[in-house]
């Protein structure tokens, strides 16, 4: 499909000529510093792909972690990183001034040549037939960081990440109404809620089979529907899918009212509303081979060179995209931006929306002879007998010269040359995480910074007084690395970056083999992204399961035959210090503020449920109580920290276990427990035959209604039995 660019708006075309000019002078051949990392540390890690886009990160490109410089054509909204990520002001207005001289050429073509050769992208049928499933169409993997915000009104409200920041889930209530968004149904249901009885007074069918919402709003008299609509009839998967939000006016409830609706490119990430403004974000993976889907779209309309944040290098072929809408006046988008680059996390403070990406860094360790490698396990590249760091001239196929033709016409592919230089690397994981300011719906994007490991999810995410502190968990391996470069009259004009093998090694002088690790990390980063602080080597082959800030202390859950609570101090936050370790049987999937001094958790142990209530004496926590539920009770979906309900004020919790009857089929039980100080006792028990997940319950006033998605909504009244 050839791109219409009487479509486009002028200055759209303009754009291709910003990333020329910044790609050209930006290229260099100095190889640019690795993480400050102490180069005693001994790594030894097979990583685990954990998202779609860092599948193609690892596959297809392999890129090393650079310093990134962002930028913007405005003066008042554009910044560049400088190699210690700290905000270069004096820089950034230089490179703004060269932005401006360009802005007035009109080449919308080159911003697809400047991709190609900007990119570490592989050439061929490989990158064309190239499969990914997606691992974050929800941002329902995550468990909360701060406990749920509540008002005075008498009714549970959804677990929010931040205070005041509001997250969508699938069901909602106002204290007089319950909304239920059903995506197997695809409808929402609205019913009326009034002393445990409940009527159906309107619902919102799906416009059609190939959209699926994932989350909902309520906010006063408006109902917001975001999720996937997907460019194939009845289908709702990740490939060639866009974001669409969908806003309704409920002041009558038995008559919604469509309002508006927005598609942005991309898979649906996440959202947050605050301060009267709703945030979605999105991916997107683009195709150099289709020269129209490089440039990302919002309400169908190309993003403009204001509203493009461009890294020096481009290391995969993703970009993210931001917007914002004013709640009570949606016509029309507020603000936009897209960064390319591929996000994989959202967190969001008052101030600034964080959003993360995952990719890989590899440290040359070919001249290493203290193991001796014996066998490479798959893909052995039987083109390349050694590996050596000369670079060598290596055949382009005719299925290259196929490809390269079409990305750059204007080139004579006779003169297009191709060399090979393969690595022997420690490849280890790197965040990077991209720092946007919120104000009253203005989206700006400030600055970049990284460290090691993943992020697992949000909650690993917290800002306190300027400063991001994150978990993450790192896993490396040993592998061949092989950089394929283009040269066009000996300039580079493209690349791509691979793993070749994946490198095995003899047993040690005491026979021990080789054993992968992992090791989790704490990072402190200051308002311009600079990180100030990092501590590793914590936990090491342990996961992370669960974690929690609470003010200037941040616990976290790792397990693997046991539970290790762990309580970290920052209070001063360019040198957080771990001052405390609870082992435990067992590990928690989600941790809750419970009220001041107690911090409540939900898991498993010994294949049983379990319950755990901590005290935090001088903020280190210390088990108070804990009860392991029935053996034939499993965790439904308690690892959704939105599904779980607590209410400290009133001692709640609640969430939903399954169990098999003895025919044999799935049984579904909604548990609410109330904690007091002789522990967790059980006040309602409400059986649910579902095949479905996503149990949830709610209360308003002295009744607990239980949705299920099979049979609708149960009441029931909650009686308190103290002992």
């Amino acid at each position: 499909m050839k791109l219409n660019y009487d479509d486009i708006e002028e200055e759209n075309k303009k754009i291709a000529e910003l990333i020329s000019k910044h790609s050209e002078e930006f290229q260099t051949d100095k190889e640019i510093p690795n993480l400050e990392l102490d180069p005693k540390r001994k790594i030894y890690k097979i990583p685990t792909v954990a998202a779609a886009c860092v599948v193609l990160c690892i596959v297809l490109f392999g890129a090393a972690i650079n310093n990134m410089s962002l930028g913007r054509s405005e003066s008042s909204r554009s910044t560049q990183m400088s190699a210690d990520n700290s905000f270069d002001k004096e820089n950034s207005v230089d490179y703004l001034a060269e932005q401006e001289e360009i802005a007035d050429e009109d080449d919308f073509d080159s911003i697809y040549e400047n991709l190609v050769s900007s990119s570490n992208i592989v050439f061929g049928d490989a990158y064309k037939d190239w499969k990914i499933e997606s691992k974050v169409e929800m941002s329902a993997d995550t468990a909360t960081c701060s406990g749920p915000n509540y008002e005075k009104n008498d009714f549970s409200g959804t677990n929010n990440q931040t205070e005041g920041v509001e997250e969508g889930d699938i069901v909602k209530t106002d204290g007089k109404y319950i909304y239920v968004l059903d995506e197997y149904k695809k409808k929402v249901f609205i019913a009326s809620a009034d002393k445990g009885n409940v009527d159906r007074v309107s619902e919102i069918e799906f416009e059609n089979d190939n959209i699926c919402y994932n989350e909902m709003y309520v906010d006063d008299d408006i109902l917001i529907l975001v999720g996937v609509q997907n460019m194939e009839e009845d289908t709702c998967t990740f490939i060639g899918s866009n974001t669409i939000i969908t806003v309704f006016n409920i002041k009558e409830r038995t008559k919604p009212e469509l309002v508006s609706k927005h598609t942005q490119d991309g898979h649906y990430i996440s959202s947050r509303i605050y301060d009267g403004f709703l945030y979605t974000v999105s991916y997107n993976e683009y195709s150099l081979f289709d020269k129209e889907y490089c440039i990302p779209k919002v309400d169908e309309i190309y993003c403009g060179k204001k509203d493009i944040v461009i890294p020096q290098n481009i290391e995969d072929n993703y970009y993210t995209v931001v917007t914002s809408i004013k709640i009570k006046d949606s016509e029309n988008i507020v603000d936009k931006t897209a960064i390319y680059g591929c996000g994989n996390e959202v967190y969001m403070s008052h101030n600034s929306l964080y959003v993360t990406g995952n990719s890989y860094e590899y440290n040359d360790i070919t001249n290493e002879d203290s193991k001796k490698r014996v066998s490479q396990d798959y893909n052995t590249d039987s083109d390349n007998k050694d590996n050596s760091n000369e670079n060598e001239d290596i055949k382009i196929r005719k299925r290259e010269k196929k490809s390269l033709q079409e990305m750059f016409p204007d080139y004579e592919i006779d003169k297009i040359s191709k060399k090979r230089r393969c690595k022997d690397s420690n490849m280890t994981r790197v965040s990077t995480v991209y720092k946007l300011e919120i104000k009253a719906g203005m989206i700006e994007t400030i600055c970049n910074g990284k460290t090691l490991g993943w992020v697992e999810n949000n909650l690993c995410m917290d800002e306190k007084d300027g400063y991001l502190r994150m978990f993450t968990n790192n896993e490396s391996d040993y592998v061949t690395v092989c950089y394929e470069d283009y040269y066009y009259d000996g300039k580079r004009i493209a690349g791509n970056n691979y793993i070749s093998t994946h490198i095995w090694y003899e047993p040690d002088d005491e026979g021990n083999m080789y054993e992968p690790k992992e090791e989790n990390i704490i990072s402190v980063f200051n308002s311009d992204m600079k990180r100030v602080a990092m501590l590793d080597g914590i936990a090491e082959d342990e996961d992370i399961y669960a974690s929690r800030f609470i003010g200037d202390y941040g616990y976290l859950v790792t397990f693997r035959n046991t539970d290790p609570l762990f309580t970290i101090d920052f209070t001063d936050n360019e040198n957080p210090k771990v001052i405390g370790k609870l082992k435990m049987p067992g590990y928690s999937d989600n941790l809750f503020s419970f009220g001041k001094g107690l911090l409540f958790g939900i898991g498993e142990e010994s294949d049983r449920v379990k319950l755990d209530m901590y005290k935090l004496d001088r903020n280190v926590a210390d088990r108070v109580a804990s009860l392991k539920l029935k053996p034939d009770y499993m965790l439904s979906d308690a690892w959704d920290y939105k599904s779980v309900l607590i209410d400290a004020d009133k001692g709640y919790v609640g969430f939903s276990v399954d169990s098999f009857s003895d025919s044999g089929y799935p049984k579904n039980s909604y548990l609410l427990y109330k904690y007091t100080v002789n522990g967790f006792e059980l006040l309602n028990s409400v059986r649910v035959y579902s095949e479905y997940e996503n149990t949830r319950g709610i209360y308003i006033g002295d009744y607990l209604y239980v949705i299920s998605f099979n049979y609708g909504i149960l009441s029931i009244k909650i009686i308190y039995q103290y002992s």
